[in-house]
């Protein structure tokens, strides 16, 4: 199990179970709708497992904090 840790907030890899995902070409890279985590295939193909990690957790804390 993976955690996550971003600016002092540590969440594991379930807490991410309770997100939605999508793919959208439309997107330039991730955003949040603050229901759902829209990547774009072409970014996500990019990154690396870190930056993944840090990208999940960032955005969860968008639609956690609203």
């Amino acid at each position: 199990m993976h955690t996550l840790y971003f600016e002092g907030f540590r969440a594991t890899a379930p807490l991410l179970s309770y997100f939605k995902f999508s793919l959208d070409d439309s997107i330039d890279s991730v955003c949040t709708d603050g229901e759902r985590i829209f990547f774009n295939p072409k970014f996500l193909a990019l990154i690396d497992d870190d930056s993944l990690r840090f990208i999940l957790l960032h955005e969860a804390l968008h639609m956690a904090l609203g």
